[in-house]
């Protein structure tokens, strides 16, 4: 009898997880975000974010929000939960006609965060461009005003421009701009 309830007990628990876990659709990562290099105007429709531990830095997490021009499926939903953009990054390749397009379609924010969630930096990436457009926690916050990030969710607003000083590796200076409003769940690589 004792084990009987203790059998039910254990279903009712985990029942109960995941009734908590919210249904995610593809709606959930719809956004607007604009990112521009010099003229080069991209509008991205989708957002996802993936938390991993920094490699190199003991105590520092990249928290990265990948954006897309296109949507989510429910497969795609699936793959992202389990911390993977892999799946979406073959099929951004896949699905653009032309070069051109698959480097419109894409972009990256990359904050690097403390123990505590506040940001020490951020860096941008559109292909061709990776620069760090915020060095300092005090240049993060101005670059992005709106920054919450609990563990699980992340709200994340702001719009600027910087201009990339890249003639050091035998490229030329490129302003970078974004504009960027998210509200997200946060999954974590596995």
């Amino acid at each position: 009898m004792r084990r009987s309830f203790l059998v039910v007990l254990a279903c009712g628990a985990a029942v109960s997880v995941f009734a908590e876990e919210p249904a995610l659709g593809p709606e959930a990562f719809r956004t607007t975000a604009r990112f521009s290099v010099d003229q080069d105007v991209r509008h991205l429709s989708t957002a996802v974010a993936i938390r991993e531990k920094h490699p190199n830095v003991l105590g520092l997490t990249w928290l990265r929000v990948y954006f897309y021009s296109f949507g989510l499926d429910a497969g795609d939903v699936a793959r992202v939960r389990n911390g993977s953009v892999e799946a979406l990054e073959r099929k951004r390749e896949q699905t653009a006609a032309t070069a051109q397009e698959c480097n419109r379609s894409f972009a990256v924010v990359q904050l690097a965060i403390d123990r505590d969630s506040n940001v020490a930096n951020v860096n941008l990436e559109v292909p061709g461009v990776t620069c760090t457009i915020a060095s300092t926690p005090e240049a993060a916050k101005r670059a992005f005003p709106e920054y919450q990030f609990d563990g699980t969710h992340l709200r994340l607003k702001g719009k600027g421009a910087f201009v990339c000083d890249l003639t050091s590796v035998g490229m030329a200076k490129r302003e970078l701009g974004w504009d960027v409003d998210v509200n997200l769940p946060v999954f974590s690589k596995r």
